[in-house]
């Protein structure tokens, strides 16, 4: 197994050393014979070799491999240039084991009181919480669903995700880190953490397999209620780079993550429902706090959504403080089942009732994916709702849709259809 970092010289704070590229890997060894060598090659996009062929003497069950680049290009969201590094564990003439692995050159950093700088330049996240998931297969996606997703995100003008409440599969931070997608990572725990014993062999297993995507800029310690701080420290012993670990809902690392409620509160880390204790505007004793919500907007199957978003985000972009913030969600978690003519109370789930405008209730079937939130009222097939998320809006007055049935889609289902404001 091998596990490497990449810094670049003084870029962080906008000074760049000319032309020089500091690479450091940590390559982790199962075993190894005095005469073991690592021989690193670093391969650019199209698959030439960037500089000289460097050869390391092994030093044990752990080896570190040093050196300097010149004329690389960094990754960024806009500018997801990859590079491909090749190690090969050679013992003479013989190449023992050889494998290649994608990362990118970046710099990442939290300045308290100010922001969120990458390469040097400042960013604002704009993002959506997504979890894996496909209203008929469930947590099993495919490339299909996965490309989708982002292309979804991408269009919509977001930059980030917040992958909810787990580790997602890693082909999607292989298209995060090929399309530019920034992501926050997040250890699995939902309202409830893990025990220390169980949560730090998750954490070593999820930073072993992600610690080298360029599109991770934070690691999540659980969601709220679900963290353990016991753990907060593992982060850096698997993570070379040292990036920020978060506490959604709370306050770590310069970060405020808070819902927009919690502009009014201290930065302390409090339970989301504790109103127990009055705290001071955090603009007055937490100056320094970067404002980060790792969700707002709550848009989950009840007609929410966008609604207002511009609002949000004039208050938000006001403050020289602002971070970003994360939508929830991207999807409903539903799952699709039979046409509502052909099923019986057995066959599908019960029915949501929800208010729309006009006053009455109405009984509706919730499904998801693939184009978004989807509706299908049972009582009334002739209504029409338009939700405003991110100007996209459903209609629901054809009983037939308007493309055609693919992987992933239910026939009959109504499809989010792209409008402007």
């Amino acid at each position: 197994m091998a596990r490497g970092r990449t810094e670049t010289c003084d870029l962080a704070r906008g000074h760049r050393c000319p032309g020089r590229w500091r690479f450091t890997l940590d390559a982790f060894l199962s075993s190894s014979t005095p005469t073991s060598k690592l021989v690193t090659r670093l391969l650019a996009a199209d698959g030439s070799q960037v500089g000289q062929t460097l050869t390391t003497s092994v030093t044990g069950l752990k080896t570190r491999v040093q050196t300097r680049f010149s004329d690389i290009k960094l990754w960024s969201a806009e500018t997801p240039q990859l590079y491909t590094i090749e190690l090969s564990l050679v013992d003479g003439d013989k190449v023992m084991h050889r494998m290649r692995q994608r990362f990118g050159f970046r710099t990442f950093e939290v300045r308290l009181g100010d922001g969120l700088y990458l390469n040097g330049r400042r960013i604002v996240l704009q993002g959506a919480n997504r979890h894996c998931l496909n209203a008929t297969s469930g947590r099993c996606l495919s490339e299909a669903d996965q490309v989708e997703d982002l292309r979804l995100m991408k269009e919509m003008n977001m930059n980030a995700v917040r992958c909810s409440h787990y580790p997602p599969d890693e082909r999607f931070l292989d298209l995060c880190d090929e399309r530019g997608l920034y992501v926050l990572d997040e250890l699995a725990g939902w309202q409830k953490g893990y025990d220390t014993t169980v949560g730090r062999a998750l954490l070593a297993e999820m930073l072993q397999r992600d610690v080298n995507h360029p599109s991770i800029l934070f690691w999540d310690n659980g969601n709220e209620g679900g963290g353990n701080t016991d753990l907060d420290g593992d982060f850096a012993q698997w993570d070379p780079q040292g990036r920020t670990v978060l506490h959604p809902w709370g306050v770590s690392g310069g970060i405020n993550t808070g819902a927009l409620p919690a502009l009014l509160t201290s930065g302390r880390s409090q339970p989301r429902h504790d109103h127990s204790k009055k705290h001071q505007c955090w603009t007055d004793g937490h100056a320094s706090l970067i404002y980060m919500p790792t969700e707002f907007q709550h848009g989950l199957y009840d007609g929410g959504a966008g609604a207002g978003l511009e609002d949000y985000w004039t208050l938000m972009r006001a403050s020289p403080l602002f971070g970003g913030g994360f939508l929830w969600a991207l999807f409903d978690e539903g799952s699709c089942g039979p046409t509502p003519e052909k099923s019986t109370s057995a066959e599908m789930p019960a029915p949501t009732v929800f208010s729309v405008p006009g006053g009455k209730k109405k009984r509706v079937f919730i499904r998801s994916r693939n184009s978004g939130l989807r509706l299908l009222f049972l009582n009334d097939p002739s209504r029409k709702i338009s939700m405003a998320f991110c100007h996209w809006k459903i209609d629901t007055a054809s009983p037939t849709p308007p493309h055609a049935a693919s992987p992933g889609n239910c026939g009959g289902c109504p499809r989010l259809l792209p409008t402007r404001p």
